[in-house]
């Protein structure tokens, strides 16, 4: 099968001189759409203005003679000249279709439909989604894992060390100090209550050795 384009040459005058006409393999359109850089499993058909199918890329058993979906159907019986949607094409694969009207001379003309499937078509940002997805989740482990040492250097550490330092007070042991007087990194009030903590029992221990050792001298 072989596509015919033919065009009438006129002269100054405007006579007929001749016709020039061009004929194309069809069947080298299959391997040139094979080799060009539209995506995998896009397919291309030509349509009459009836709607039937005169040739499919890539090769459809069947698809000869065939008939396009009602929708589009309706489409090339209004006469409109394109046509844009997602539909399920002769060999049942959804894709994204486009549908345009051929003027090939007075009163002649068809139509070209070009479909790409949908894997296709969301295949790159599906992937881009992937992507930034994993750094998505990357940078969440990464922040989790800076805010528990941090929060265990600043938050956790200094908690301990002063229920720690107030549990000993409570027992009697006026020895007992935090440690965050002399700490590097704890500043804020953990810092301040910290240090203030253990001025206020170096003062207190210091007043009871003071008294022992008055009493030791009465």
């Amino acid at each position: 099968a072989q596509a015919t384009f033919a065009t009438p040459v006129f002269d100054a005058a405007n006579n007929l001189r001749y016709v020039l006409a061009a004929q194309f393999p069809l069947a080298r359109l299959s391997h040139d759409l094979h080799l060009s850089l539209m995506p995998g499993g896009t397919s291309l058909l030509l349509a009459d203005t009836s709607g039937n199918v005169l040739f499919r890329v890539p090769d459809y058993v069947g698809a000869i003679n065939m008939r396009l979906p009602l929708n589009q159907m309706a489409v090339i019986q209004r006469g409109e000249t394109q046509y844009e949607d997602w539909d399920k094409g002769l060999d049942g694969e959804e894709r994204y279709y486009i549908l345009h009207r051929l003027e090939l001379a007075a009163g002649a003309a068809c139509y070209v439909r070009m479909g790409i499937l949908r894997s296709e078509v969301y295949g790159a940002s599906d992937a881009t989604l992937i992507r930034n997805l994993a750094t998505l989740q990357l940078i969440t482990v990464f922040t989790l894992i800076i805010s528990r040492v941090w929060g265990t250097r600043h938050l956790l550490w200094p908690t301990e060390r002063l229920h720690a330092a107030v549990t000993r007070m409570g027992l009697g042991d006026l020895s007992a100090r935090t440690g965050l007087m002399d700490a590097p990194g704890i500043t804020g009030e953990f810092g301040e209550l910290g240090r203030t903590f253990d001025h206020m029992a170096e003062r207190l221990e210091r007043n009871q050795d003071e008294q022992q050792a008055a009493r030791d001298a009465l």
